[in-house]
């Protein structure tokens, strides 16, 4: 697979997954109502909401995203959007360098105060010092610069800056701690997020955030504070648990009703009245248990088989989930169980990195495209997405995968380190100390720790605890104990005492 192809195939699995989405996606008519009446929400004069997409596991959430940014795609409105189980996106402030970078290079709206907190956190934190971009803008250009005064850095206004921290604001934080940084970053978006869109005539900026959970949870107060200091920005949240979001508005997903479990199966030719019981009986409505019967039917058919008065059958100590996820496996193809054997064992990589890491099967970006229609996948949201198989049937296919002929672990371990030393990618690092936990523990962990620590000292925050995420060691409880208090070491990073003792 050439490089060229590794670079275009985020686009060819976003594109696939969104017709996936558009085909399959059934039932919510209440839900995506609500979702157009915020759209008119400016031409009603009336401030953009954050709107929480609640529901357990299996609701189809990620899927009620993905069809919202379709429509915000529809109307050639801005937004972006980050998966948070993403070890990158999922940080902060790793996620809102993200944000500028994005919504600057695809919709031009520029963020001058954050980059200039940006550059200050980068200083005292991180220890770089960024080199003043120069553009040659030709002699007459220069020439009448000169007389108009014209090319001189811009005089920024700041009213919230101003109001938190004084006229001299860029001063004034070059003392404060961390927790600082990270909310005056969040005060400079905004502003710069109300700027740009007033310039470019935008009414609104959306940014969707999938699988928030506790990890990310305690970040709420720095999201809180993006926000509320914007008038212009929609931001959607989806999660299982609560989330204290003043004055949001709330969607909940429940299971499907008999009407659109019925809907869903006659839009893919299970008509069988047999069939239809069967699967009624055994999801209870749970989107994602119709959705595995629905795949097992297609692939039954795929193989030229019919399906039968026992297909959809499970025993009663048995998981209809797990059952038909697994007579589902047995009906793949040899590359469809090699891709999602790839995305189990090297998990959060965006696409094309995933099929550059198994670059030695040649048809495993092609069995990555066809999995995707028969085994839940979280739809990406961009190019660089992570390939992430849903959580709720991640362990039934790691257990599958066992018998897949595969990447010895140490040669991928191997290759791994390669392309990190190509790439430079956090992506990398966090797979490589993954499986090298597999194959030394201890001495995995202990190089974990000490770069873990030395992130730390230089005020890469949202690295070290990407880190810390990925190593956790199962079954040693001295280390576990190790493990937690770095994790509190990192959590007074970001953290005031009040939000800390809170």
């Amino acid at each position: 697979m050439s490089a060229e192809k590794f670079s275009s195939f985020g686009f060819e699995y976003l594109e696939k997954t969104k017709g996936l989405v558009e085909d399959k996606f059934v039932g919510r008519e209440s839900e995506l109502k609500a979702f157009a009446e915020i759209l008119e929400y400016p031409l009603r004069g009336k401030e953009m909401p954050v709107l929480l997409v609640k529901g357990t596991s299996g609701t189809g959430k990620s899927w009620l995203l993905s069809k919202f940014a379709s429509r915000l795609d529809a109307e050639r409105l801005p937004y972006v959007a980050y998966n948070l189980r993403s070890p990158i996106s999922g940080n902060l402030p790793g996620a809102w360098f993200g944000l500028s970078e994005e919504i600057s290079n695809k919709y031009k709206l520029e963020t001058p105060r954050f980059d200039r907190i940006a550059d200050i956190f980068d200083r005292r934190f991180r220890g770089i010092e960024r080199e003043e971009a120069v553009e040659s803008k030709g002699f007459f250009r220069g020439f009448i610069d000169q007389f108009t005064g014209g090319g001189q850095p811009e005089e920024l206004t700041s009213p919230k800056m101003y109001r938190e921290y004084g006229k001299d604001w860029e001063d004034a934080l070059t003392s404060r701690p961390m927790h600082e940084h990270l909310r005056a970053m969040a005060l400079a978006l905004a502003e710069d997020i109300d700027y740009g869109l007033d310039r470019k005539k935008y009414p609104f900026l959306t940014i969707i955030l999938d699988s928030w959970n506790i990890a990310t949870a305690r970040q709420a107060p720095l999201w809180k504070a993006l926000a509320q200091n914007s008038s212009r920005l929609f931001m959607i949240i989806a999660l299982q648990a609560e989330a204290d979001f003043p004055d949001a508005r709330a969607i909940t997903l429940y299971d499907f009703n008999e009407r659109e479990t019925r809907e869903a199966l006659a839009r893919r030719g299970i008509a069988s009245q047999k069939a239809v019981a069967d699967i009624l009986g055994n999801t209870a409505g749970s989107p994602l248990t119709v959705s595995l019967a629905v795949s097992l039917a297609e692939l039954v058919s795929r193989k030229g088989d019919i399906i039968r008065a026992d297909t959809f059958d499970v025993l009663s100590n048995e998981d209809p989930a797990e059952t038909y996820c697994r007579r589902c496996w047995e009906l793949l193809r040899d590359s469809e169980q090699f891709a999602l054997c790839s995305a189990v064992k090297s998990p959060g990589l965006p696409s094309e990195l995933l099929a550059e890491l198994h670059a030695q099967r040649a048809d495993m970006p092609a069995g990555l495209l066809s999995a995707i229609e028969f085994v839940p996948f979280d739809p990406p949201m961009s190019p660089s997405s992570p390939v992430k198989i849903h959580e709720e049937i991640f362990d039934i296919i790691e257990n599958l995968s066992h018998g897949v002929a595969f990447t010895n672990i140490a040669d991928l371990s191997r290759r791994t380190e390669r392309l990190l030393e190509n790439e430079n990618l956090l992506d990398w690092e966090v797979l490589l100390g993954r499986l090298d936990i597999r194959l030394e523990p201890e001495n995995a962990l202990s190089l974990i720790f000490e770069r873990i620590m030395a992130l730390k000292a230089s005020g890469e925050i949202s690295a070290a605890e990407s880190l810390w995420r990925c190593s956790h060691p199962e079954g040693n409880v001295p280390l576990a104990v190790i493990h937690r208090l770095i994790g509190f070491e990192l959590l007074n990073e970001y953290l005031s005492p009040v939000e800390l003792k809170e």
